[in-house]
């Protein structure tokens, strides 16, 4: 008995990869563009600015010899909350940098690519 050419393992798989490349190129629709960048670097901007006035906040109540001119009590609550946020900003920095690793790393290989599509290009033409 014969059998179709879709049952063929040869051809399912290049079937199959046909999918897997279709697939890519739909989850792969484009890099990313100048204003999604713009909207991290703001919320990053953001971020450090709020992290920047409670850090000056800090100082100018530390600078306190004993804090008698102080109007309210600093508190082992308030004392955690800031322990809380250093370790946030160390974990934060850590996954950044793991991050900005990534991204330059695959900077490169991008960079790679975008030669091969430019020879490419000017050999078809």
């Amino acid at each position: 008995m014969a059998t179709a050419i879709t049952d063929r393992p040869d051809v399912q798989a290049i079937v199959k990869l046909e999918k897997y490349e279709e697939e890519r190129r739909r989850e792969i629709s484009a890099m990313p563009s100048e204003a999604e960048v713009t909207a991290v670097e703001d919320a990053l901007q953001a971020g450090y600015d709020k992290l920047e006035r409670i850090t000056w906040d800090i100082e100018k109540i530390s600078k306190s010899e004993d804090g008698h001119e102080l109007q309210f009590q600093i508190g082992l609550a308030d004392l955690g909350v800031l322990y809380v946020l250093s370790t946030s900003i160390h974990s934060q920095l850590d996954e950044l940098e793991k991050l900005m690793g990534r991204i330059e790393r695959h900077a490169f290989s991008l960079d790679c690519i975008r030669c091969e599509q430019a020879a490419r290009a000017a050999k078809d033409a």
